[in-house]
This record gives C-alpha cells, sequence and structure tokens, in this order.
C-alpha cells in the first residue's frame, strides 16, 4: 500500500531472486484515486551458478633421466 503519491503515471516493477521480472506500465492515479493493479503473479525465472577449479599439475622433470626414481607396483 502506497499513501498519498502525487497524481502522475507510474510503472510498477516486481523482482526477486530466481523469479521473472514483472512490470505493470502507464498505471494512472488520480487525486483521491484508490488504485487497484490486481493480481501479481510472477514466473519462476533462472538461477544461474557458476563453479570454478582451478588448480596445478606438480612440476616434474620430464627433460632429462637425470633424477629419476623406480616405483614399485
Amino acid at each position: 500500500m502506497f499513501s498519498n503519491v502525487p497524481a502522475d503515471l507510474y510503472s510498477l516493477k516486481v523482482t526477486m531472486d530466481g523469479f521473472k521480472a514483472l512490470e505493470r506500465q502507464n498505471v494512472l492515479v488520480h487525486a483521491g484515486d484508490r488504485v487497484t493493479v490486481g493480481t501479481l503473479a510472477i514466473e519462476v525465472g533462472t538461477l544461474a551458478e557458476t563453479i570454478t577449479v582451478s588448480g596445478q599439475a606438480p612440476m616434474i622433470q620430464a627433460t632429462s633421466g637425470e633424477r629419476s626414481y623406480a616405483i614399485a607396483a
């Protein structure tokens, strides 16, 4: 409920995370009016989530056999 707004032409926008925005434009308000915009139903939208995983491989000596180890299986 909004009280004591000046007479004018208004836009009404409803937003919430995870839902599409709902906008009603050209809502005309006259002095002393009680204006209703009816039921406002917002639609389910999308949530975007990004996960970034990073890491480094251990450094190995691959250019020569200078350092070598035998691994027993």
